[in-house]
């Protein structure tokens, strides 16, 4: 059919018709994209968060070896220490070379975890590594830590500190090999 023996109102028509998207290609653009973004944004959640905390472990490690370190510079080397009582023992080496921002001891006291749980990686529930009988303390960043020593370390063989982490404090997953760690300073 030539343009010329088409109506002035068929024209207008066909004119109409080439242009712009119908509502039903609109549609189906959208449950494309929802589709797609039903699939791609827990994994871009999931890897933003696990950059999250791998750069959280990262500092939190750096920091602690740095305390370490620092400390073993003026009070000798670790295995050497008077590792008498938790609470000695935070006050005197670690206490000196951290930016803490609360320090909570023993005892009962929520900020510190005691009544938070933890599961581990295979989801199965993990005893708190951060009850009242641990002495436990807060650092700048948010990070809790928890500190048992073990009197006795250098002549036993054994270690001298367990060190436990969550890397952000109340927030979940609360799941070890996740957001808590364990460190052993042997």
């Amino acid at each position: 059919v030539c343009s010329s023996d088409l109506t002035p109102n068929q024209k207008i028509v066909n004119h109409k018709k080439r242009e712009g998207i119908t509502l039903s290609e609109v549609v189906v653009g959208i449950v494309i994209i929802g589709v797609i973004s039903k699939f791609l944004l827990p994994t871009l959640f999931w890897t933003v968060a696990k950059v999250k905390l791998v750069s959280r472990f990262t500092k939190s490690y750096s920091e602690m070896a740095q305390c370490v370190k620092t400390a073993e510079r003026n009070e000798g080397n670790f295995t050497t220490w008077l590792w008498n009582t938790d609470s000695e023992v935070y006050r005197r080496y670690f206490k000196p070379y951290l930016r803490t921002r609360r320090v909570c001891g023993t005892g009962a006291d929520e900020d510190c975890g005691s009544n938070a749980t933890y599961k581990y990686l295979n989801g199965s529930d993990a005893s708190n590594p951060f009850s009242s009988s641990y002495y436990r303390f807060i650092t700048d960043d948010g990070a809790r830590w928890a500190i048992q020593v073990n009197a006795d370390c250098a002549e036993k063989g054994q270690y001298c500190a367990m060190l436990r982490v969550d890397l952000n404090g109340d927030e979940k997953p609360n799941i070890f090999g996740r957001d808590v760690f364990t460190f052993y300073m042997l």
